[in-house]
């Protein structure tokens, strides 16, 4: 996450100038179209911050305090505030940069307080990465990286990675890896690696795979769906589904492991259900 943060600034740092030239106190100006060469060079003048675009069309870079319905760059599109609709860029779209430029702490803590986020709901399409500082909602595809800070409802496509800092919803599929820092619900397909860091409902399909909690039947309290784990290396410390692998390792269990080696531990208790079933060449654990 440091290092797509760090790319951010490098590839921002062209017209980094006109997005700190906003005001404090930003009376945003609606307009239909804006059309431009690179930030500060446009129908909009040298304060594209200011301005909410409908169609947005620029030749290198664009700057915007929003966008409601079409965006296009050859670079890389910048919203402060949030986007709606289809954005495109050569290398980079993102949502939530400079949001608070110019602002005092206290100014920042209140509009947080507010309830204030840069999101975005549509589709994006970037050639590197794409990345926003709140939610995402709808379709991202990238070359590179897809990384949404907080939660994402949303099917992610990305050559690298997908990365969600808070809770998953949909499906995430990648060249190398996965990432939901919270809990995942749909789908994880990757060439390398999953992870969910909290609960798990869905399917996992990579080489390796890691969740904290899989949930099915036999959880606490009981739930409607299950995961999946399928892969050569599965781990998870809660595991009330099911793993396919060389090797499967989990700590509760009340699931079901099909693999090569499986490793596990029985449940504290079995108030709501009986201990997992694990089959195996090698089964190593306590029932």
């Amino acid at each position: 996450m440091v290092y797509a943060r760090c790319l951010l600034l490098v590839l921002l740092a062209f017209y980094y100038q006109s997005g700190a030239a906003q005001v404090k106190k930003r009376k945003f100006i609606e307009r239909p179209i804006e059309l431009s060469l690179v930030s500060g060079v446009s129908t909009h003048g040298m304060h594209g911050g200011w301005y909410i675009n409908k169609y947005s069309f620029s030749l290198f870079g664009s700057l915007a305090a929003a966008n409601r319905f079409f965006q296009f760059a050859g670079i890389s599109t910048l919203n402060l505030q949030y986007a709606t609709g289809i954005q495109i860029a050569g290398i980079a779209n993102v949502i939530g940069s400079n949001t608070f430029i110019n602002m005092t702490i206290g100014e920042e803590r209140e509009q947080l307080r507010e309830g204030f986020q840069s999101n975005m709901t549509g589709i994006q399409f970037a050639g590197f990465i794409n990345l926003i500082r709140d939610n995402m909602s709808g379709w991202q595809t990238a070359g590179g990286i897809n990384f949404v800070h907080k939660d994402a409802k949303a099917l992610q496509l990305a050559v690298i990675s997908n990365m969600v800092g808070g809770n998953m919803l949909r499906v995430q599929i990648s060249g190398f890896y996965n990432v939901a820092l919270k809990s995942s619900n749909g789908i994880q397909i990757a060439g390398l690696s999953n992870l969910s860091n909290g609960n798990m409902q869905g399917v996992q399909l990579a080489l390796f795979n890691k969740a904290w909690a899989i949930k099915g039947p036999n959880s606490s309290p009981p739930s409607n769906t299950s995961g999946w784990q399928i892969g050569l290396i599965n781990l998870a410390s809660e595991m009330h589904g099911l793993q396919l692998g060389i090797i499967n390792r989990a700590k509760q269990f009340r699931g079901a492991q099909l693999g090569l080696i499986n490793i596990y531990c029985s449940a504290p208790n079995r108030q709501h259900g009986s201990n997992g079933i694990p089959v195996g060449l090698l089964n190593f654990g306590n029932k």
